[in-house]
């Protein structure tokens, strides 16, 4: 009889991954003591008067998002004989 194998997933203690959810707070909270948001949003506004682009960018980030990202992407794989892209191909030619 063979020896049970051990549950390998999850987390390891010698890597921390991203930080927990109150942690993330703790230092949201400890900023917003020390920083005032109106005088932040104020830099903000001059820097985009400036033309800084950096400054404008993040301005449409955060109001607008992010464009949408399209990736091309083309895949050739052949087995043995049998080229999948030819399938491909045929099916789009078999739906015309």
């Amino acid at each position: 009889m063979e020896p049970k194998k051990e549950n390998r997933g999850g987390r390891r203690s010698y890597q921390p991954g991203r930080p927990k959810k109150d942690e993330e707070q703790e230092v949201i909270n400890l900023l917003d003591k020390h920083i005032d948001r109106n005088i932040v949003a104020a830099k903000l506004l001059e820097k985009i008067k400036q033309g800084d682009m950096k400054a404008i960018t993040l301005y449409f980030n955060y109001v607008y998002g992010k464009p949408m990202q399209s990736i091309e992407q083309t895949t050739n794989l052949t087995v043995g004989d049998l080229n999948l892209s030819d399938l491909i191909a045929f099916d789009k030619k078999k739906e015309e």
